[in-house]
């Protein structure tokens, strides 16, 4: 028994030994992603390898960018791992914008692990040229 342990602290290993789940709960880390200018606006590349289409999702609110993937996993039942390096943890991304972006226009496609989020400059945001009288 620890002594410094408070009482009410959740001890991890008894956890995961009741609910296996409760590890994926909690590993969620932030992907590598890279932003790229393109004639409408922008393009948000995400790394975000082991997530399919249903496991992402992408929402804006009040200027802020969040992106989130479940990772899933196709492995047989009966399978055993000895050894493992793969991650399969969950991925988390929260973007400031410092942009008005078109919000009704956004669009988002993933193919080989990589999301692609496509942010649209709002009109009102758009260099224009004013005529002088």
């Amino acid at each position: 028994m620890n002594p410094f342990r408070k009482k009410g602290t959740l001890n991890m290993k008894t956890e995961i030994k009741k609910n296996p789940e409760t590890i994926r709960r909690h590993r969620t880390r932030r992907p590598r992603y890279e932003v790229k200018p393109c004639t409408q606006g922008y393009d948000v590349l995400v790394d975000m390898p082991g997530v399919n289409r249903s496991g992402a999702n992408v929402t804006l609110e009040k200027g802020t960018l969040t992106i989130e993937g479940n990772v899933t996993e196709s492995v047989p039942e009966d399978w055993r791992s000895l050894r493992r390096e793969l991650s399969t943890s969950d991925y988390a991304l929260k973007l400031q914008l410092n942009v008005d972006v078109a919000g009704d226009a956004i669009t988002a496609s993933t193919e080989d692990g990589v999301l692609t989020v496509r942010l649209p400059i709002a009109e009102e945001a758009k260099p224009r040229s004013i005529t002088i009288d």
